[in-house]
């Protein structure tokens, strides 16, 4: 089956890579326990490493992938310092700024259902982005109007009576950010550390005098660039 058609990214994974392949791999725990060489030997029929607990009780369900464990792994074992790996159930996400590594992942499992999702950014802003620090490309700011998204971290806030006196503050400035009753609700109630909501700013001004009122939580901060 033909490889998944690219999704565009407007900014950087990890503020580090403008590339993302999904891989749907049996046993993908593995990239946990092993190292890639060892991952690549044990897919070979190689006796996987001793005293590993994982192994002893998950080597069938990788064995179902061996094949494409090799093929992958042959790949990334001579591209260490051009990759970073994120692992969830049997999803192996790859991420690169490397084109060429980017394309050889995906034209190895061309004809099969391995890669599932890619991620690159539009043609033409591929350096830019490599080249931008904490910077969101699109065609128009969100709304027509706000330059910044802010990520929030309210778990490093106060007391109730200082989250309530935060959140009527914040009310005040809308609409020079974007500060919904959903947001105010997960303002007042998050205490765990879970940074994946964020709220939109107007301009720098408005930036300012946010970080003057409330530094602590403000968490990364994305400039929008008309691109």
């Amino acid at each position: 089956m033909p490889l998944p058609k690219p999704k565009k990214t407007k900014r950087k994974f990890y503020n580090k890579h403008i590339y993302k392949l999904s891989c749907k791999l049996h046993g993908a725990y593995a990239l946990r326990a092993w190292s890639i060489d060892e991952i690549v030997n044990v897919a070979q029929g190689a006796t996987p490493p001793v005293d590993n607990y994982w192994s002893s009780r998950n080597l069938a369900d990788f064995q179902r992938s061996a094949k494409d464990w090799i093929k992958l792994g042959v790949i990334l074992s001579t591209n260490q310092d051009k990759i970073q790996l994120r692992v969830e159930g049997d999803n192996v996400d790859v991420y690169t700024s490397d084109r060429m590594l980017y394309d050889a992942i995906g034209n190895e499992f061309i004809d099969s259902d391995v890669v599932w999702r890619r991620f690159e950014p539009a043609a033409g802003t591929e350096q830019d982005m490599l080249d931008s620090k904490n910077s969101v490309f699109v065609k128009h700011l969100p709304h027509n109007k706000y330059l910044y998204k802010v990520y929030l971290l309210p778990h490093k806030l106060g007391n109730r009576a200082d989250r309530e006196k935060l959140c009527n503050w914040l009310d005040s400035q809308v609409p020079k950010i974007s500060f919904s009753p959903s947001i105010r609700k997960w303002v007042m109630e998050t205490r765990q550390n879970w940074d994946r909501r964020y709220i939109y700013v107007q301009d720098d001004s408005m930036l300012m005098m946010l970080r003057l009122r409330e530094n602590t939580m403000i968490g990364k901060t994305y400039k929008h660039i008309i691109k």
